[in-house]
């Protein structure tokens, strides 16, 4: 998404050299989750279940907001088993659907000329907040992982 936005302000090769370098990246930032052997007496596994099918959203070279519902499984089992912050669940509740409509008010302001009109501003705001949202979730489960890793070094 970030690609596309770059490439549509006028700079289509550097969007197309960020996103592979960025898919690239988040690529080998979420595979890091499993190089390890995962414990399976605690939640490591579906914390290295979130933080893949985040990385494997933001990698997506074009993705929408409905798909990050996928994630729903893999937060669910970490919620149940108090492994999940609630900010980050508060994030995940309240977030999408208040950008969502603060976005649709802002449109709608442009639309009657109060506020200058912004090409493709929704579809723009919803897929940044989805990359950025999925980038905390990705972040939070190899800073997870990596603690998890560290304490079972230490016992």
């Amino acid at each position: 998404m970030i690609g596309i936005l770059i490439s549509r302000n006028g700079l289509p090769s550097m969007g197309l050299l960020i996103a592979i370098i960025g898919s690239a990246a988040t690529f080998l930032i979420a595979l890091s989750l499993w190089w390890r052997p995962l414990d399976n007496s605690t939640t490591s596994f579906g914390i290295a279940l979130l933080g893949t099918i985040a990385g494997t959203i933001i990698t997506t070279w074009h993705s929408h907001l409905h798909m990050s519902l996928i994630l729903l499984p893999a937060l669910l089992f970490l919620y149940v088993k108090h492994q999940l912050p609630e900010w980050l669940v508060d994030i995940w509740i309240f977030a999408f659907p208040a950008i969502w409509i603060l976005t649709l008010i802002i449109q709608e302001f442009m639309s009657v000329s109060l506020i200058p009109e912004i090409n493709n501003f929704g579809n723009s705001v919803l897929g940044i907040t989805g990359f950025l949202m999925n980038c905390v979730f990705l972040v939070w489960a190899i800073t997870e992982h990596n603690k998890q890793n560290l304490a079972s070094l230490r016992i």
